[in-house]
């Protein structure tokens, strides 16, 4: 399974903002065979992602005083290298656990999503699809320099 990677840049109003890509095409067919592995992994990479969330700034301050919830990160799904294999029931019912993991132990971690490297289809229905999506998901469609470089 690929590391995610985590990058933190200065955002406009001088807060530090995090993202933490999740780079969907890395997973090979082999990463779905077994749920439970797949489900450890996400945590691993999730664990990963609050400790940095946690960690001190420059300043020798912690993000956990952000309010109202603490500190977030913007999820970056990134869909380079898709094939139709990461769409199957297979991959669907792999993923399944990983629902219930993530609504249950780290609901309040991911403040908005961006897609980035969409399949042609999803960039051309985006208008449509986006309208089917509770508003709270904070989902975007964007592409990598919407994240900015790592200090």
């Amino acid at each position: 399974f690929p590391d995610d990677e985590i990058r933190t840049v200065a955002a406009p109003d001088g807060r530090r903002k995090t993202y933490v890509v999740l780079k969907l095409g890395a997973l090979t067919r082999d990463a779905f065979a077994d749920a439970g592995e797949l489900v450890a992994w996400r945590v691993r990479m999730a664990e990963r992602a609050c400790e940095h969330l946690g960690a001190a700034d420059a300043g020798g301050g912690s993000r956990w005083s952000e309010a109202p919830r603490g500190p977030t990160y913007t999820l970056v799904l990134d869909c380079a290298g898709l094939r139709p294999f990461h769409f199957s029931g297979r991959t669907r019912a792999a993923l399944g656990g990983l629902k219930d993991v993530f609504e249950h132990f780290y609901p309040d971690f991911v403040g908005d999503i961006l897609v980035v490297n969409t399949p042609g289809f999803v960039r051309r229905t985006w208008g449509i699809l986006s309208r089917l999506m509770p508003d709270w998901w904070n989902v975007g469609v964007g592409d990598l320099s919407d994240i900015g470089e790592a200090p």
